[in-house]
Protein backbone atom coordinates (compact mmCIF):
# COMPACT_ATOMS: atom_id res chain seq x y z
CA UNK A 1 0.00 0.00 0.00
CA UNK A 2 2.12 2.90 -1.60
CA UNK A 3 -0.42 5.09 -1.89
CA UNK A 4 -3.47 5.52 -0.02
CA UNK A 5 -5.34 6.98 -3.23
CA UNK A 6 -7.31 3.65 -4.02
CA UNK A 7 -8.99 4.76 -0.65
CA UNK A 8 -10.49 7.84 -1.66
CA UNK A 9 -12.15 6.63 -4.86
CA UNK A 10 -13.68 3.92 -3.78
CA UNK A 11 -16.89 4.13 -5.46
CA UNK A 12 -19.03 0.15 -4.22
CA UNK A 13 -19.29 -2.10 -2.43
CA UNK A 14 -16.46 -4.05 -4.26
CA UNK A 15 -14.01 -1.30 -4.06
CA UNK A 16 -14.59 -0.97 -0.79
CA UNK A 17 -14.10 -4.61 -0.39
CA UNK A 18 -10.90 -4.41 -1.67
CA UNK A 19 -9.38 -1.73 0.06
CA UNK A 20 -10.42 -2.65 3.55
CA UNK A 21 -8.40 -6.13 2.49
CA UNK A 22 -5.45 -4.26 1.10
CA UNK A 23 -5.21 -1.79 4.06
CA UNK A 24 -6.00 -5.40 6.71
CA UNK A 25 -2.82 -7.05 5.13
CA UNK A 26 -0.62 -3.52 4.57
CA UNK A 27 -1.73 -3.17 9.04
CA UNK A 28 -0.83 -7.27 9.61
CA UNK A 29 2.84 -6.38 7.99
CA UNK A 30 3.80 -3.36 8.93
CA UNK A 31 1.83 -2.73 12.66
CA UNK A 32 4.06 -4.83 15.08
CA UNK A 33 1.28 -4.86 17.94
CA UNK A 34 -1.42 -5.46 15.40
CA UNK A 35 0.38 -8.73 14.08
CA UNK A 36 1.49 -9.85 17.24
CA UNK A 37 -2.52 -9.47 18.06
CA UNK A 38 -3.71 -11.48 14.88
CA UNK A 39 -1.18 -13.81 16.07
CA UNK A 40 -1.95 -14.48 19.41
CA UNK A 41 -5.87 -14.81 18.52
CA UNK A 42 -4.67 -17.31 15.93
CA UNK A 43 -5.60 -15.75 12.62
CA UNK A 44 -3.36 -15.27 9.78
CA UNK A 45 -3.22 -12.71 7.14
CA UNK A 46 -3.77 -14.86 4.32
CA UNK A 47 -6.48 -16.75 5.08
CA UNK A 48 -8.76 -13.55 5.85
CA UNK A 49 -10.49 -13.29 2.98
CA UNK A 50 -13.85 -11.32 3.32
CA UNK A 51 -13.36 -7.75 4.97
CA UNK A 52 -16.61 -8.66 7.83
CA UNK A 53 -13.52 -11.22 9.19
CA UNK A 54 -11.14 -8.95 9.76
CA UNK A 55 -9.86 -8.81 13.41
CA UNK A 56 -10.99 -5.47 15.08
CA UNK A 57 -7.90 -4.27 17.43
CA UNK A 58 -10.05 -3.50 21.23
CA UNK A 59 -9.53 0.06 21.77
CA UNK A 60 -7.11 -0.73 24.99
CA UNK A 61 -4.63 -1.48 22.83
CA UNK A 62 -4.44 1.99 22.24
CA UNK A 63 -4.38 3.07 25.92
CA UNK A 64 -1.25 0.82 26.50
CA UNK A 65 0.68 0.26 23.57
CA UNK A 66 1.68 2.49 20.48
CA UNK A 67 0.00 1.69 17.65
CA UNK A 68 2.20 3.01 14.72
CA UNK A 69 3.08 1.60 11.32
CA UNK A 70 4.40 4.76 9.96
CA UNK A 71 8.04 4.83 8.01
CA UNK A 72 9.08 8.07 9.81
CA UNK A 73 8.26 9.18 13.32
CA UNK A 74 4.51 10.63 14.05
CA UNK A 75 3.90 14.19 13.06
CA UNK A 76 1.51 14.71 16.05
CA UNK A 77 -0.55 11.97 18.47
CA UNK A 78 -3.53 12.92 19.06
CA UNK A 79 -5.12 11.77 22.52
CA UNK A 80 -8.46 10.66 23.41
CA UNK A 81 -10.87 12.96 25.93
CA UNK A 82 -10.35 10.10 28.73
CA UNK A 83 -14.41 9.96 29.72
CA UNK A 84 -14.35 6.40 30.66
CA UNK A 85 -11.40 7.39 33.18
CA UNK A 86 -7.68 5.72 33.32
CA UNK A 87 -5.15 6.11 30.46
CA UNK A 88 -6.13 8.21 27.61
CA UNK A 89 -5.39 6.46 24.46
CA UNK A 90 -2.91 7.76 22.01
CA UNK A 91 -3.64 7.75 18.27
CA UNK A 92 -0.38 8.56 16.22
CA UNK A 93 -0.74 10.41 12.81
CA UNK A 94 2.77 10.11 10.20
CA UNK A 95 0.69 12.69 8.15
CA UNK A 96 -1.57 15.13 8.82
CA UNK A 97 -2.04 16.08 5.13
CA UNK A 98 -3.66 12.65 4.89
CA UNK A 99 -6.08 13.02 7.98
CA UNK A 100 -7.04 16.04 6.47
CA UNK A 101 -7.71 14.69 2.95
CA UNK A 102 -9.51 12.12 4.52
CA UNK A 103 -11.98 13.97 7.08
CA UNK A 104 -12.31 16.43 3.75
CA UNK A 105 -13.19 14.25 1.51
CA UNK A 106 -16.00 12.77 3.98
CA UNK A 107 -16.91 15.75 4.33
CA UNK A 108 -17.68 16.73 0.44
CA UNK A 109 -19.28 13.14 0.10
CA UNK A 110 -21.76 13.59 2.44
CA UNK A 111 -22.65 17.58 2.53
CA UNK A 112 -21.09 18.98 -0.50
CA UNK A 113 -18.93 22.10 -0.94
CA UNK A 114 -18.19 23.09 2.68
CA UNK A 115 -18.43 26.77 1.66
CA UNK A 116 -22.04 26.28 1.61
CA UNK A 117 -21.95 25.29 4.69
CA UNK A 118 -21.23 27.29 8.70
CA UNK A 119 -19.89 24.66 11.09
CA UNK A 120 -20.17 25.52 14.59
CA UNK A 121 -18.08 23.37 17.32
CA UNK A 122 -20.06 23.16 20.96
CA UNK A 123 -17.26 20.51 22.23
CA UNK A 124 -16.29 22.38 25.66
CA UNK A 125 -13.90 19.73 27.46
CA UNK A 126 -12.03 18.91 23.80
CA UNK A 127 -11.37 22.86 23.88
CA UNK A 128 -9.88 23.07 26.86
CA UNK A 129 -7.01 20.19 26.85
CA UNK A 130 -4.45 19.83 24.02
CA UNK A 131 -4.69 16.48 21.26
CA UNK A 132 -7.90 16.38 20.65
CA UNK A 133 -8.36 14.96 16.75
CA UNK A 134 -12.44 16.44 16.94
CA UNK A 135 -11.14 19.70 17.43
CA UNK A 136 -8.39 19.62 14.89
CA UNK A 137 -10.73 18.42 12.47
CA UNK A 138 -13.26 21.16 13.71
CA UNK A 139 -10.99 23.87 13.07
CA UNK A 140 -9.76 22.89 9.53
CA UNK A 141 -12.91 22.49 8.41
CA UNK A 142 -14.36 25.93 10.18
CA UNK A 143 -11.68 27.36 8.04
CA UNK A 144 -12.98 25.78 4.88
CA UNK A 145 -16.54 26.44 5.12
CA UNK A 146 -15.13 29.92 6.21
CA UNK A 147 -17.48 31.00 9.05
CA UNK A 148 -18.87 29.38 11.90
CA UNK A 149 -16.80 28.46 14.90
CA UNK A 150 -15.98 27.28 18.72
CA UNK A 151 -18.24 27.84 21.75
CA UNK A 152 -17.68 26.58 25.46
CA UNK A 153 -20.73 27.43 27.37
CA UNK A 154 -21.84 30.46 25.27
CA UNK A 155 -24.97 29.41 24.34
CA UNK A 156 -26.88 32.70 23.78
CA UNK A 157 -23.89 33.65 21.79
CA UNK A 158 -24.31 30.30 19.90
CA UNK A 159 -28.07 31.22 19.10
CA UNK A 160 -28.15 33.98 18.18
CA UNK A 161 -24.81 33.53 15.71
CA UNK A 162 -26.26 30.65 13.97
CA UNK A 163 -29.57 32.65 13.61
CA UNK A 164 -27.71 35.76 12.29
CA UNK A 165 -25.94 33.51 9.71
CA UNK A 166 -27.60 32.84 6.46
CA UNK A 167 -25.68 29.71 5.07
CA UNK A 168 -26.74 26.19 5.78
CA UNK A 169 -25.31 24.78 9.62
CA UNK A 170 -23.95 22.29 11.11
CA UNK A 171 -23.93 21.85 14.71
CA UNK A 172 -20.87 19.67 15.74
CA UNK A 173 -21.53 18.70 19.77
CA UNK A 174 -21.40 16.07 21.96
CA UNK A 175 -23.62 14.44 24.32
CA UNK A 176 -23.26 15.78 27.79
CA UNK A 177 -22.71 19.99 25.85
CA UNK A 178 -25.71 18.98 24.03
CA UNK A 179 -28.14 18.44 27.10
CA UNK A 180 -26.79 21.37 28.25
CA UNK A 181 -27.34 23.38 25.41
CA UNK A 182 -31.06 22.14 25.51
Amino acid sequence: MDSFDNIFSIGGEADFAREALATFRFQAERCAVYREYIERIGVAAADVVDWRDIPMLPIGFFKWRDVYCGAAAPEKVFTSSNTGGGDASRHAMESLALYERAFTAAFERFYGEPRRWSLYGLLPNYLSREGSSLVYMCDRLIAACGSGGFYLDQYERLIDDMARDPKQKILLVVRYALWHFA
